[in-house]
């Protein structure tokens, strides 16, 4: 009894380190080599598009994720694992932080040239599909590091909170 008891235990657990691991999906937006290049004629070079889970990027309208499903599975697998195993929910919060840095853009410069129109989540509380092109408030591509770094070190501090807590 005593071992149901404690695997009913972990697995309370680990529903609760799950719940307190949710993000904004905006702030998730993945490492360059995840990004999609494109040419366009009007730059006359190769642009990278970032890609994110919903509400971080929008390229022509429609959002751009790209890999979101593997990532989603990847994370998932590391809290499944750890409470298969019937492991301390620490053990999957350090492998839901594994994934996090082996996926999550840190916001650290990178030489992909992003395409410089881009919109963010923003625009999808205000109907964007209901604007014109020029109405449309961009996503400034240059400001899309420091944003992450914020973003990035919001998430990271997730993990630093809840290692007390989740042990």
């Amino acid at each position: 009894m005593d071992a149901a008891r404690q695997k009913c235990s972990s697995f309370v657990l680990c529903t609760d380190l799950q719940h307190e691991l949710r993000t904004d999906t905006a702030m998730i937006i993945f490492k360059p080599e995840h990004w999609r290049a494109i040419y366009t004629l009007f730059l006359k070079r190769r642009s990278w598009i970032p890609q994110g889970h919903v509400g971080v990027v929008y390229y022509d309208g429609s959002p751009q994720t790209n890999h979101s499903k593997t990532f989603d599975d990847d994370l998932k697998r590391s809290l499944t694992n750890a409470l298969t195993a019937g492991e301390r929910p620490g053990r999957g919060l350090a492998g839901a932080r594994s994934v996090m840095l082996a996926w999550v853009w840190d916001g650290n410069e990178t030489d992909a040239a992003t395409y410089p129109i881009l919109t963010d989540d923003d625009n999808l509380r205000r109907k964007m599909e209901q604007l014109t092109d020029a109405e449309r408030p961009t996503l400034d591509a240059s400001a899309l590091p420091k944003k992450q770094r914020v973003n990035f070190n919001a998430i990271s501090h997730t993990f630093s909170r809840l290692a007390g807590r989740f042990k």
